[in-house]
Order: C-alpha cells, then structure tokens, then sequence
C-alpha cells in the first residue's frame, strides 16, 4: 500500500484541469457517458467543487460535486468520486472526501449527500464506517438503465447518503464493539458461534447465504 502522504489534494479551476478530470472519468467509466468540460467549468464557477489527487504530478483521482436544493435548504450534491484503477485501495478515496468537507464548509455548506452502489461493500466501508455518513433511503433503479463500464447489465438502485459536515469531526467514524449476546437476540436468524468463531445458523435453512469480508483501505 502507498503511504497517502504521496498524494496532493487540490481543488481544480482551470480548463486544462478539468479535460484531465474528462479524461480520467473516461478511463473509469468509459467515453459514452462522460461529464462534457463546459458543464464542470460552469460548475465550479457556481458554488461547485472539483477535486483532483495527484501522485507525482498525476492526477489519479478526482471529486465533483454541485450545489443541491430540496425545497427547504441548500446542500452540496456530491455526484462522483474515480480513482484510477491503480490506484485503488490506498486511502485516496477518504482523503478526497475530507478535503471535500473542507471546501464545503468553505463555501458555507452544512452538509453534503451523495448515492452508492449498495452492492459496493468497500464503498458502504468508506461512507459508513469511515466518514460516518448516515443511509436511511433506498432509491430503487435511481439513475435509470446505466451502460458505462462500472454499471452496464445491472439496476441503478441506489443508497442515499448524508454527511452533516458541521457536525462531524475529521477523524474517521469508530463504531463501538456490540454486545455478543445482544445481536444474537435481535437477529433475524437465530445463530451461534463455532469453535473457530464464525457465525453459523443454529436451525435448517431453505436458502444459502455467504458472510462477505471487503478491503478497509478505499
């Protein structure tokens, strides 16, 4: 794993910065469907956010997120977050989103909301756990059919997310250990623990299902 101190955070302006940020998107997601550079300089001109991660001068990374309104109050919608495929796995992900927060506050934001995947656990890990993000609503088939490299042949349902930054402190979100006995009177399947403590259902079942681990270093 690379030390994150090797990678720069910056916020993106220019025209050239934000083609790179085109480019980059394409990489991740593909040519079809890529944010045009006219509409992410018009963007940041108007309360929006780019953020770029660069390693040795090379953008590997990139945030972008615009202004937000529900009807009642302004928030920063935050709609994307690529890593190059490389680079992946090393904290760059966090790192951008806590140099998001900063810029939000910035700007006078109080919180920020974005969508994930909820079948993208390292993502659940960094948005949950990590940032102590709060998810209450399920948006079944959000965006639509999506035909891009990450999403082609699968629905869109989504998790919504919020972040109120004004609340949270920087440091990582730390979930506090559980009661052993306390979760497995509220489970839904009743189950107990084996002699190398792995869960395993205490009765039949007519269906299978897998307990998944997923990598803790987005």
């Amino acid at each position: 794993m690379m030390n994150t101190q090797e990678i720069e955070i910056r916020s993106l302006h220019t025209i050239q910065e934000l083609e790179d940020v085109k480019k980059l998107e394409s990489n991740i997601w593909g040519e079809h469907d890529s944010t045009p550079t006219h509409q992410t300089v018009t963007v940041v001109k108007n309360g929006g956010i780019m953020l770029g991660a660069y390693c040795n001068g090379k953008l590997v990374g990139f945030q972008y997120s615009f202004p937000g309104f529900n009807g009642q109050s302004v928030y920063l919608c935050s709609h994307m977050l690529g890593i190059d495929k490389t680079f992946r796995n090393n904290g760059i992900g966090e790192k951008l989103k806590q140099a998001q927060r900063k810029e939000a506050i910035k700007l006078g934001y109080s919180h920020i909301t974005w969508t994930y995947d909820p079948l993208e656990s390292i993502n659940a890990y960094l948005n949950i756990t990590k940032l102590g993000g709060t998810c209450t609503t399920y948006m079944e088939n959000c965006y639509g059919e999506m035909d891009d490299l990450l999403n082609n042949g699968i629905p869109s349902d989504r998790f919504l997310v919020e972040w109120p930054v004004l609340q949270r402190k920087e440091k990582s979100h730390q979930w506090k250990e559980t009661d052993i006995e306390f979760v497995q009177e509220k489970s839904l399947i009743q189950w107990k623990v084996d002699e190398k403590g792995l869960p395993i259902p205490s009765f039949s079942l007519y269906f299978k299902f897998l307990l998944i681990g997923y990598e803790s270093d987005y």
